[in-house]
């Protein structure tokens, strides 16, 4: 009775849900790329790329990009009919009828008459038969020729077929017209009531159907007639009819129905009844491809691959018992669910918080994570609660179990009240013994074949052995741990950088995965499933080995097995994978090279083996074929370490490329088969050649020989200048000594002692002292210039005062005046004994032929930063001079005028400018009054 009662409560507090579930499908539209969520038809070409019709054009499709073809010409962008031709062509009918084709990554469109209308067409061998208002055409795929026209009168076509040498016409009625080589015949057979809107297979046999659904039966084409083979009744609309795999496959405007051979329906609704079917396809490798009129393609591998819409319950983990199938959600609920995934029971367990751990490998209990700690009985009903935090729990024995919770680390009993420990040397206080307090426990595992209690905690590794609690280290080192499994009585452990290790008496043994970014760890049925980010790995041998059956891309948060299937739950589906179609881990996924730009210039059908040194910016896009994203483009550069092209994408882009060889390698996966590889040389630039190296190294050794014989004649010419220099300063010297002798002339020193002589012989013993003491200041004055180049005015005035007053004494009414018409002209500078010739000659030639008054005026003047000198005389001019001069065999004169007249030269070539002007004085009778010499030079100071 009791049992009877409790029994029915479990049934009052549970209930089921009819749930729906559908085919897991990738759905591709414009969020994906698809230029148009109208699509009309599908095929697949010789590489394994997808092709699609639709509203916006034709696109080609590699799995992750997709390449539009636009037409140029006026006609219609949306079409049908893909095919392809010998060519690599691939063409399709716009649904105005006018066939196009697509080239070199353009659309052309063929040179044809004038249309029927949207009526199919037929490629065979090289020859292209399509139909016109009045007939059909067939076109040369060579040479894009019409080699044959002939009209069809009085008949309407709406399909074309071509068996072998044959090509059929037919109309609404199931008339043929067949074409056979170059003759024409028609049969007679045909239906007494044509078909409102005749739709027929693309692949042979033949098969058709009114499109209305007006005429409910299915027609097969043999040999040009119709033989009607069953009723298909549907109150839909058919879009599209295939036969393929020994089934028809029926588009509707409400899903997809698919029949046996004998019209029988092989599923009691129809798939994707939601969706507008517009067309279908089975590729290469037996997938599936599904064309909608408003929804894009649905691409799916297997029929009993389902996915469930979880959201309302918002699932987060799920757990299996006995193939059961359970699922922790978020809203505190435990929920069993159908491997159909049509039912879904709430279970009794009511939890406040989240469901976060499950554990129900116990024979007797399950132990729930929730609002604290549930314990409950196989039907998830509650028998006890703790109010602590259990994050893992493990079996020692059935009455024994390890635990990690956020707080403790220790045993507890969950059977019988025991008091003492079964497999350790201590007491149970109130079901607990905590091995260690004040720690948040982690993971909690027993390894049954060494005795030894595992526990991971925010504090690292602990072992329990002996009776011993001790920290376990990894290489001696404090590592972050991250999660720890037991598989088959193998203890694993995952750290937090991803790397796996083999633990066993105190021991890690590493196992290298070659995974990054593990997001899932988890042992199920004695085996280790690792996760990344939208692909499972189980680890066979310590080989972690893809699970190629499960192709999701979105995120992975669980997975469950069972005999048959894979279960994953993804962020709100549910989803069953079949593990019996697992192929071999197959690396080879096609790849092919698409563009080649250097700097930014297509360069796909250009010479690339050898670039110049500019061209440099390298930009490769691949495509690689993999519908189900679930592989990356990886790359390597010269036998480098291989990198993933970023954010999922399919253009390399290498720029500022440094003169080299370069191999390119592409693959999908990492240190995976090299798919596809292009090769290229960046050219050094001519200036990092060996030529230009050597033509560099003789010009500047010529140059070198250039700059050597320059500089040693620099230096031959500098030297020679230095010695023209001494030599021009030994002349000025000598010419200086000269002019010094030749002041010092005896008739100067004679007239000067006989002056003294008289003084003396008249007693005028002063006078004659004076005198000689002038002549001899002046003397040593004369002596002094001779080591000095430049002396100032003050110094010159003062020797030529001395000479001008011993002339005086000997000249009578001789005077002379010296007058400075600035400030500080007596700190200029002016070359020794400048002045003395000039004076000289103004007394010697000019005032000493004058009778009377004879008067020297020597005046100093600054005007625009140049020095001015003038002496004048009133003597008897330059004239009479000259011809007392001639009549005079003394040599003192000229010489001195001579010497000067060279020292000034070099003084004008080395040191500064001066000019020297002498002029006749000539009174208003234009008669001469005397001389003036003019001196101009540079200002030079002390």
């Amino acid at each position: 009775m009791k049992k009877q009662i409790t029994i029915f409560f479990f049934l009052i507090g549970t209930f089921f849900v009819a749930h729906s579930q559908e085919i897991f499908h990738q759905k591709i539209t414009i969020t994906e790329g698809l230029p148009s969520n109208s699509v009309y038809d599908i095929m697949q070409d010789e590489k394994g790329f997808i092709w699609f019709a639709t509203d916006e054009g034709v696109s080609r499709f590699d799995g992750r990009n997709f390449k539009e073809f636009k037409s140029q010409n006026k006609s219609g962008k949306s079409g049908s009919f893909l095919k392809k031709d010998n060519f690599g062509r691939i063409w399709y009918e716009n649904f105005d009828g006018y066939i196009n084709y697509v080239q070199n990554d353009s659309v052309y469109k063929i040179n044809q008459g004038n249309p029927m209308g949207f009526i199919n067409y037929s490629i065979y061998k090289n020859q292209l038969i399509y139909c016109t208002q009045k007939g059909y055409e067939i076109l040369d795929l060579k040479t894009f020729k019409i080699i044959k026209k002939q009209n069809l009168p009085d008949f309407r076509t709406c399909f074309i077929e071509t068996v072998g040498d044959k090509t059929r016409f037919f109309d609404p009625s199931l008339k043929t017209i067949t074409l056979n080589k170059k003759t024409l015949s028609s049969s007679s057979n045909r239906l007494t009531v044509p078909l409102v809107a005749p739709i027929f297979t693309t692949s042979n046999p033949i098969y058709c159907t009114d499109k209305s659904n007006t005429n409910k039966k299915m027609y097969k084409i043999e040999n040009g007639k119709a033989i009607p083979l069953f009723e298909f009744n549907s109150s839909q609309t058919i879009q599209n009819l295939y036969f393929l795999q020994n089934k028809f496959w029926i588009c509707t405007n409400k899903g997809l129905f698919v029949l046996d051979k004998n019209g029988k329906e092989l599923n009691n609704k129809p798939y994707f009844e939601n969706f507008s079917i517009t067309s279908f396809y089975i590729d290469n490798e037996k997938k599936y491809w599904i064309g909608t009129l408003n929804d894009g393609v649905l691409r799916f591998s297997d029929f009993s691959e389902i996915q469930s819409d979880q959201k309302e319950i918002k699932p987060l983990l799920l757990s299996a018992e006995n193939s059961k199938l359970f699922i922790g959600s978020e809203n505190g609920r435990i929920y069993s669910i159908s491997n159909d995934f049509r039912s879904l029971k709430e279970l009794p367990l009511k939890c406040k918080n989240q469901i976060l751990y499950i554990n129900n490998t116990h024979p007797k209990f399950n132990f729930i994570a929730a609002d604290g700690m549930h314990k409950t009985n196989k039907n998830f009903e509650v028998l006890a609660h703790e109010t602590y935090a259990l994050k893992s729990i493990d079996f020692v024995t059935k009455n024994e179990a390890i635990i990690a919770v956020s707080g403790f680390i220790g045993f507890v009993n969950i059977g019988n009240a025991i008091a003492k420990s079964e497999v350790g040397n201590f007491q149970y206080i109130d079901k607990h013994y905590h091995l260690k307090d004040n720690i948040r426990g982690k993971s909690a595992i027993w390894n049954l074949v060494d005795n030894e209690a595992l526990f991971l905690t925010n504090m690292g590794l602990f072992s329990y052995k002996n009776n011993r609690l001790l920290e376990l280290k990894l290489d001696d080192k404090k590592t972050g741990f991250r999660s720890i499994k037991k598989a088959n009585n193998r203890i694993y452990i995952l750290t937090d950088d991803d790397k796996l290790y083999h633990y066993s008496n105190g021991k890690f043994e590493f196992i290298k995965t070659g995974l990054e970014n593990i997001t899932f760890f988890k042992s199920i049925k004695n085996n280790i499933y690792l996760g990344t980010k939208n692909a499972i790995y189980v680890l066979k041998n310590n080989v972690a080995q893809k699970i190629e059956t499960i192709k999701i891309t979105e995120k992975i948060q669980d997975l469950q097995i069972d005999e048959n299937y894979f279960y994953v739950l993804s962020k709100q589906n549910i989803i069953r994978f079949n593990k019996n179609n697992t192929k071999p881990n197959q690396n080879k996924s096609p790849l092919y090279l698409e563009k080649i730009w250097v700097n930014n210039e297509d360069f796909t059908n250009k010479e690339k083996s050898k670039l110049r040194y500019n061209q440099n910016d390298i930009r490769l896009q691949v495509a690689m074929i993999d519908y189900t994203k679930t592989n990356s483009v990886f790359y390597r550069i010269n036998n480098e370490s291989w990198k993933e092209i970023l954010n999922n994408g399919n253009i390399l882009q290498l720029s500022s490329l440094s003169p080299n060889q370069y191999q390119i390698e592409f693959s999908n996966q990492k240190n995976g088969y090299i798919l596809q590889k292009v090769n290229f040389e960046i050219q050094l630039p001519f200036w990092e050649k060996i030529w230009f190296y050597i033509l560099l190294s003789l010009l500047i050794t010529a140059l070198i020989i250039a700059i050597y014989y320059n500089r040693l004649k620099q230096i031959t010419t500098k030297n020679n200048l230095i010695i023209d220099k001494l030599k021009l300063e030994n002349y000025l010297s000598e010419s200086r000594v000269k002019l010094i002798k030749a002041q010092m002339n005896p008739h100067f020193f004679f007239n000067a002692l006989n002056t003294i002589q008289s003084y003396i012989t008249t007693n005028e013993t002063e006078e004659a002292t004076n005198y000689l003491n002038k002549f001899s200041r002046l003397t040593r004055m004369i002596l002094e210039m001779t080591d000095k180049n430049w002396i100032t005015i003050e110094d010159e005035l003062r020797m030529q005062t001395l000479y001008l007053d011993l002339q005086k004494v000997r000249l009578s009414d001789f005077d002379f005046q010296i007058e400075m018409n600035q400030k500080n002209i007596s700190q200029i500078t002016i070359p020794t004994m400048l002045l003395q010739p000039y004076i000289e000659n103004a007394i010697i030639h000019g005032l000493a032929h004058k009778l009377g008054p004879k008067r020297l005026h020597i005046d100093f003047n600054v005007e625009n930063n140049r020095l001015k000198i003038s002496i004048k005389d009133n003597g008897i001019g330059i004239e009479k001079a000259t011809k007392i001069n001639l009549k005079n065999t003394s040599k003192n004169t000229s010489f001195a005028t001579k010497a000067t007249l060279e020292r000034l030269e070099i003084i004008n070539r080395n040191e500064c400018e001066i000019s020297v002007e002498t002029n006749e004085i000539l009174d208003s009778n234009k008669q001469s009054a005397g001389t003036e010499v003019k001196i101009i030079m540079d200002l030079r100071y002390e």
